[in-house]
């Protein structure tokens, strides 16, 4: 009874906010591991972002999550290589993940704004240097491998190209700690350079300074 009254004060809490509609029925619509608090606040840290990328896509519950807040005229580069891989007890990941997420994609009228790399994180930061001028970034989302060296090569190599006033952001930072202490190391341990921004549960957010 008393989870049941918590999560239905979440989404109540969810549904009155701002955009509280479109993000309850993304929420429901959509296959991920997204809490409600987390889909609400990482539809309100897109708003207005024009560039983001995204490391893990999944079946792209975030990833629509995010182009629908950030709207026409933004981009988003969604990196997830879809591979067969056990996962965390949760879920477990395959190459039908990407035909779920390129179907929803289309279905949300995202598909237009959305980039999607098929490979893994390495291989996109890559390609992203490869471009010449290299784009600054409004936002990079990580919610990929969760190992402690994947995620510190994440922020390593992403963070330095997020513009001034840009976003970035983990899930699950309260329950891996390969996730904790990368952020600590790379965004917590630099205020001159990182703000702390807005949490919600295991999502964790920095604004660039």
């Amino acid at each position: 009874m008393r989870f049941s009254l918590k999560r239905s004060l979440r989404w109540t809490a969810a549904r009155l906010s701002r955009d509280g509609e479109t993000i309850c029925r993304l929420w429901a619509e959509l296959y991920g591991q997204l809490a409600i608090e987390e889909a609400a606040l990482l539809f309100r840290l897109a708003r207005g972002k024009s560039r983001i990328v995204e490391i893990g896509s999944y079946r792209g519950k975030s990833t629509i999550m995010i182009a629908t807040s950030a709207g026409p005229g933004s981009h988003v580069w969604a990196i997830d290589p879809h591979i067969e891989f056990a996962g965390n007890g949760v879920a477990g990941y395959s190459d039908e993940d990407q035909r779920v997420l390129e179907a929803a994609l289309v279905a949300n009228n995202v598909a237009d704004r959305v980039t999607h790399w098929p490979i893994s994180s390495r291989a996109a930061f890559a390609r992203w240097q490869a471009a010449l001028p290299v784009p600054d970034l409004d936002m990079v989302f990580i919610d990929g491998d969760h190992n402690y060296a994947e995620v510190l090569f994440d922020l390593m190599s992403w963070a330095p190209h997020v513009a001034r006033g840009g976003t970035i952001a983990c899930h699950d930072y309260t329950h891996c700690a390969g996730v904790e202490q990368a952020w600590s190391e790379v965004i917590a341990a630099h205020p001159k350079l990182w703000a702390p921004g807005a949490s919600a549960r295991s999502l964790i957010a920095a604004t660039r300074l």
